[in-house]
């Protein structure tokens, strides 16, 4: 999936930038990018507060506790944002898809396609994925981690 994929944890490191909710930029340092996929995959988990430390993991044992725990996720997705219902089709999911992963992307529009996620019954599963790609690192709130270093 990742051409010239340089194996875990031995890519460059990298700054990761999105627009938080006040139009400040959010930068993220991430130590190594193994695969350029990634950059939008850590800002847009990040955005959502879905990284490895950010929600209990533990409950990933206990699948029901992990769907509860992620509807309560999606809800305050939509508390936090209040999106409308022309923001909330799966048309507006797959117009987003080519520019909220650039340096354009903002989180209010991250948050929205990790909510669409929730709408087509999916949430669990991407706030999974979030929880296995990346970490913040211990005592850090903009260093990234992978791998052994979130363990």
């Amino acid at each position: 999936m990742c051409p010239n994929d340089p194996g875990m944890n031995k890519g460059p490191a990298r700054e990761i930038k999105y627009l938080g909710d006040n139009g400040s930029t959010i930068t993220l340092f991430d130590r190594h990018v193994d695969c350029l996929h990634i950059n939008g995959d850590v800002k847009y988990c990040h955005a959502l507060g879905w990284l490895g430390n950010q929600v209990d993991t533990s409950l990933m044992i206990d699948p029901d506790a992990w769907r509860a725990l992620n509807e309560r996720e999606c809800e305050r997705l939509n508390e936090t944002y209040k999106f409308s219902d022309e923001e909330i089709t799966v048309g507006k999911h797959i117009d987003d898809q080519e520019w909220i992963f650039t340096k354009d992307g903002r989180a209010r529009n991250l948050a929205l396609h990790g909510y669409h996620k929730c709408l087509l019954g999916h949430g669990a599963e991407e706030m999974a994925y979030c929880a296995h790609l990346s970490c913040l690192l211990p005592g850090t709130s903009d260093q990234i981690g992978h791998g052994v270093a979130c363990e």
